[in-house]
């Protein structure tokens, strides 16, 4: 009996959550300070878990430094990135494949594994053909829907300046010109949604909507997910933006919604003893309070290509 299957007969695991936690109790011997961080409390199973897939002895203690930095969801971005970035063009390649699975309800999942230039191709492919075939709204939809719709939709003509680039169409169309697009998404890289982390199916928000004098400019737009884009035309949400480009959201009451949680600033993030190699206090008993394995991330959108780059 393997030690995995000993979990599962003995504390009820699952097989795979059973080899995941072997496989982390086998990283954990060869990375004492990482081993050390999670048993004084500093860093959550869940982290611990993300690190030990891509750390050895060479970069445990500059993984260790992102990790007590960066959120959960982050660290699994920032772990899946190094660990594509470590992997040779070849390798990458024997990984592609396209699967298709009929469902109950009569449709079919398609899963496609490609690189980089194909996705750019098939999204493009599928785009057009769903252009075709997306039925027209229906005409008994509330007010309110039919501003969010209207916010990122129809096909005006707009007017390019010199260079070919459009940053600003003023009142002539509500819909967002491509080259306003690209400018946007390299602005907010995302939904600019508090706390909010989403990348994908953004769409292109009017701070002042279009119908009451707004611009179609960029100090009049931001991106946001299709949940938190419903909250603002829908559930009694506010946005306005700020003249430092920072956007503010408050709830139906009023309140203004923090850029992230608080931070734990009063004390230091990293405390290595001298050649030892293990957190300051007694080992056997950690120092657990409110802000145990908190992040000091600061609520700004993390630069993957930045953080995996320097990494590797």
């Amino acid at each position: 009996m393997s030690c995995a299957h000993w979990l599962t007969w003995r504390i009820g695991l699952d097989r795979g959550a059973a080899r995941e936690k072997v496989r982390v109790a086998r990283a954990l011997g060869a990375l004492p300070r990482i081993d050390a961080a999670f048993a004084a409390g500093r860093l959550s199973y869940a982290q611990v878990r993300a690190i030990t897939r891509v750390a050895n002895a060479e970069n445990e203690e500059r993984l260790l430094e992102v990790a007590l930095a960066a959120t959960g969801a982050q660290l699994e971005r920032i772990c899946r990135g190094l660990r594509l970035a470590a992997r040779s063009e070849s390798e990458a390649a024997q990984e592609r494949y396209v699967r298709a699975r009929v469902l109950g309800s009569g449709l079919v999942k398609l899963e496609v594994v490609v690189t980089a230039d194909e996705s750019t191709l098939i999204i493009d492919a599928i785009e057009r053909v769903r252009e075709t075939l997306t039925p027209a709204p229906p005409a008994p939809v509330s007010a309110e829907t039919l501003r969010r719709v209207c916010c990122d939709g129809g096909i005006v003509p707009a007017a390019v300046d010199a260079q070919g680039a459009v940053l600003d169409v003023g009142r002539r169309t509500r819909a967002i010109p491509s080259a306003i697009r690209r400018a946007l998404w390299v602005r907010d890289q995302g939904c600019r949604f508090p706390g909010c982390m989403n990348q994908r199916y953004v769409h292109g928000h009017h701070i002042q909507h279009w119908l009451h004098g707004g611009a179609t400019s960029l100090g009049n737009l931001v991106l946001l997910c299709a949940w938190h884009h419903r909250l603002l035309h829908e559930a009694g949400f506010s946005a306005t933006l700020r003249g430092d480009g920072e956007l503010e959201v408050r709830t139906p009451a009023g309140e203004l919604l923090p850029a992230h949680p608080a931070l734990a600033t009063d004390r230091p993030i990293v405390e290595w003893g001298a050649g030892t190699e293990q957190w300051h206090g007694d080992p056997d008993e950690p120092d657990v309070d409110e802000w145990t394995t908190m992040p000091s991330w600061d609520g700004e959108r993390m630069d993957l290509d930045w953080v995996v780059g320097t990494l590797a």
